[in-house]
C-alpha cells in the first residue's frame, strides 16, 4: 500500500472512530503495529528489555492511545502516525522510569548471588538423619534452582 493510500485509509478509519466505530480503532492499531514495533525496538533500552518484550510496550501504547484518542480526534495537530509514535515513546519513558530508574525496583540494584551462597545454605541443611538429609538435599536443590 502506498503512503498516500495508507494515509487515506488512516483518515477514513479516524473518521469512523470519531463516529463511534470501535472496530475502526482496532483497524488503526493493526495497520500501524509494524511501525510501532520498529519505533519501540529502536528506542528500548537493554535494561528494560530484560523485564519486558517490545510487544508489551506496544500493548501499553495501544491502551494509552485508546484512552486518549478522543482528545486526539478533537484536535488533530499532527498526523495519527506521529501522535502514535509520541505515545509509544512516552510509554517507553514511563516504563523505563518505573522499571529501570526507580530506586526500590531498579534493575541496577539487583545482584546475582554467588553459587557458593546456595551451597553454604545447602550444607547447613544437610546435618542429621538420612531421611532428613535427603529432604534437605531436595530443598537445597530447589533453592539452587530458584537462585539460578
Amino acid at each position: 500500500m502506498t503512503t498516500e493510500n495508507q494515509s487515506a485509509e488512516t483518515d477514513r478509519l479516524l473518521w469512523l472512530a470519531q463516529s463511534g466505530d470501535k472496530n475502526a480503532l482496532d483497524a488503526l492499531f493493526a495497520g500501524h503495529r509494524n511501525y510501532l514495533r520498529r519505533v519501540v525496538e529502536l528506542r528500548m533500552v537493554d535494561e528494560l528489555r530484560c523485564r519486558m518484550d517490545p510487544s508489551d510496550v506496544i500493548q501499553e501504547t495501544q491502551l494509552a492511545a485508546a484512552r486518549h484518542i478522543p482528545r486526539y480526534l478533537a484536535d488533530r495537530r499532527v498526523s495519527f502516525r506521529i501522535w502514535l509514535r509520541q505515545t509509544a515513546i512516552q510509554q517507553l519513558v514511563n516504563l523505563e522510569r518505573h522499571h529501570v530508574q526507580a530506586q526500590k525496583r531498579s534493575l541496577k540494584r539487583e545482584a546475582r548471588l554467588p553459587d557458593r551462597s546456595s551451597m553454604l545454605l545447602a550444607e547447613s541443611l544437610m546435618k542429621g538423619r538420612p531421611s532428613r538429609i535427603m529432604q534437605k538435599q531436595e530443598l537445597a536443590q530447589q533453592v539452587r534452582d530458584v537462585v539460578q
